[in-house]
């Protein structure tokens, strides 16, 4: 179902109740959370903060909550505490639970919070913006569509895709502006492929610039040593398949040797690899 069906036609705002012109010609945070949800309770409180940031800055964004609250007096609990912080923005109200449902099935919502930004016809600008949104305090990267290549450290949406990463840490500021330039390039590719049909795009891009979050695991569950650092490395990540990787033989990260290690990867003629347990 497309969703300006989804969507509701009344929406609550504190006690008051609107119609669908609240939302019109606004980019809409669609946030899904729920009062006993613990990591919700702690965003919530940064996420009113910037919202409230945002509306004074006057950019064209609005969000709409969807509770998975279990009844009624704890979704009203929860959403009296988020425009008591801030946050009164608009909110689907109890009684609409099938639309509730239905905007979970729209946008495959598997856990909470989780932010979905999409623009004024529902089209999905980023299915889960609450990073960005998290370290955004003043809207600068409005509207939070995700970058051509993620953060390896963080890689947010790694498990919904295969991913090309690049391992980029012992190289020099330049060198690294040099591999994100070619990475950028090959994954713009695929995300205007993906929107020119209406689907996500069929890789992500990450690289690994520092040693911080989650770099040293997928190192370690991919047998790269640590002495290899100097060097940029470049594998393929496909979780989906049982922790499956696939590395390059290239000396040289390029544009060409990327879309090479693709090519090889959909014609099956590299050589599978299995990510440690």
């Amino acid at each position: 179902m497309p969703f300006s069906e989804t969507i509701c036609k009344s929406f609550r705002k504190g006690d008051a109740v609107l119609g669908k012109d609240a939302i019109a010609g606004k980019t809409l945070g669609i946030y899904f959370s729920a009062h006993w949800c613990p990591p919700c309770r702690g965003f919530t409180p940064t996420l009113a903060k910037h919202y409230k940031a945002y509306k004074e800055r006057g950019l064209p964004f609005e969000i709409v909550f969807s509770t998975a609250d279990r009844d009624e007096a704890s979704f009203e609990s929860y959403y009296k505490e988020m425009v008591a912080e801030g946050g009164d923005w608009l909110a689907i109200p109890w009684s609409s639970s099938k639309q509730r449902a239905e905007l979970d099935s729209l946008f495959e919502v598997s856990g909470i919070p989780c932010l979905v930004i999409v623009d004024e016809n529902g089209r999905v600008i980023n299915k889960n913006a609450r990073a960005a949104i998290g370290s955004d305090p003043t809207g600068e990267g409005f509207p939070w569509a995700p970058p051509a290549v993620g953060n390896l450290a963080s890689p947010e949406g790694i498990n919904e895709a295969a991913s090309v990463c690049v391992f980029m840490e012992g190289v020099g500021s330049e060198q690294q502006k040099h591999l994100l330039s070619q990475m950028e390039e090959v994954s713009k590719k695929y995300i205007d492929a993906g929107k020119t049909k209406g689907n996500d795009p069929a890789y992500h891009f990450f690289a690994a610039t520092s040693e911080d979050g989650a770099v040293p695991q997928i190192r370690n569950l991919c047998q790269l040593p640590k002495d290899a650092q100097e060097q940029p490395v470049m594998l393929l990540l496909d979780l989906d398949d049982d922790g499956a990787f696939y590395a390059s033989d290239q000396s040289e990260i390029s544009v060409a040797t990327i879309e090479a290690l693709i090519k090889a990867y959909e014609g099956k003629t590299i050589a599978r690899q299995q990510m440690s347990k």
